[in-house]
């Protein structure tokens, strides 16, 4: 016969099942032998700790007739639960089961072919899902901080290429305004820093050309003022002359007169603007007007003669050529 064994008064260890047999004599039947043999609770708890249960999960021992052998757990709570014992009639099985309003308990049994008891392990959803929901929580846990590592990461290395960009932007709007002062700071020696480099290179020599350019205007305006004064000057030079001249046609000296209409005749042919290629003749006009004023001056004590071919009147040489040359020979 077997049974459950409670806890002794000043019992050692606690009597998880006894089972006892009569063993008697024959010959005698008045002398018989009753052995009693006590599974301690010891027995039964070591195999939870061994299998390394949940803290609340329960290793239950049921006999052939689904009576309660052992518990882990508190045992009043499985003995009173016919609901809970009846339903394990298989050789194994699994269900899940709740009890009044507690957590679902996953019930898993088998039936031990040499004895035929059923071992049974409960466990509460908590405990399967547990671990479960803090492998979730640490997954999301670290996908957040991986998000926001890598968006850090992201912002600043962005940064790190968006600012230089922003700069030369910047730059080359202050150029648009006329600022040719500011240069890029080349602090770096990738692809944006050869730009910086070559942009200030740029901004260099467009501001050399851009200087050199007004300084050829201002010059440009400088030669423009002096030639106007240039041309000034002889207007009143040759206005003066001609007065010259109608004062010697008043007073009847025809010197004078010849002298100052010869010498207007060279200034004119001097300033005048136009091609500076002139022919033979034209040249030759003004050496005749320089030798009438020679002449005037040195009483006709010089005289000249001029011995030209007639094809050599059309040929083509710089003004102001021969007149030095008379000049020097006077």
């Amino acid at each position: 016969s077997g049974e459950v064994g409670d806890s002794a008064p000043g019992a050692a260890k606690q009597t998880a099942y006894s089972s006892s047999i009569l063993i008697r004599d024959f010959s005698n039947p008045d002398r018989f032998i009753v052995v009693r043999v006590e599974y301690a609770a010891d027995l039964f708890s070591s195999i939870g700790q061994n299998d390394g249960l949940s803290p609340h999960s329960s290793i239950l021992i049921l006999d052939e007739n689904n009576k309660l052998v052992y518990a882990s757990a508190d045992s009043s709570q499985y003995e009173s639960d016919t609901a809970l014992l009846s339903r394990m009639n298989d050789d194994t099985g699994k269900f899940w089961y709740k009890k009044n309003d507690k957590d679902d308990l996953l019930v898993s049994y088998t039936r031990s072919a040499y004895s035929d008891w059923k071992a049974v392990l409960v466990m509460p959803r908590s405990d399967i899902t547990g671990p479960l929901n803090r492998i979730k929580t640490t997954v999301i846990a670290t996908a957040i901080i991986a998000f926001v590592v890598t968006f850090l990461i992201s912002l600043l290395f962005g940064r790190s290429i968006t600012r230089p960009i922003l700069n030369v932007y910047k730059t080359v709007n202050r150029i648009k305004r006329g600022d040719f002062s500011i240069r890029l700071e080349v602090g770096r020696n990738d692809e944006i820093g050869r730009i910086a480099s070559n942009f200030n290179a740029m901004q260099d020599e467009l501001q050399h050309l851009i200087e050199t350019k007004y300084m050829n205007q201002i010059k440009l305006q400088e030669v423009e003022l002096a030639m106007l004064y240039s041309q000034i000057n002889p207007h009143f030079l040759y206005n003066t002359l001609d007065s010259i001249r109608a004062m010697s046609d008043y007073y009847k000296v025809n010197d004078i007169g010849e002298m100052a209409q010869a010498l207007a005749d060279m200034f004119r042919y001097n300033t005048k603007t136009g091609d500076e290629i002139v022919t033979l003749q034209e040249e030759l006009v003004q050496i005749d007007a320089y030798m009438k004023i020679q002449g005037i001056r040195f009483e006709d004590k010089i005289a000249y003669e001029l011995d030209i071919e007639e094809d050599a009147y059309r040929f083509p040489l710089l003004k102001m050529t021969l007149q030095p040359l008379v000049e020097n020979a006077v």
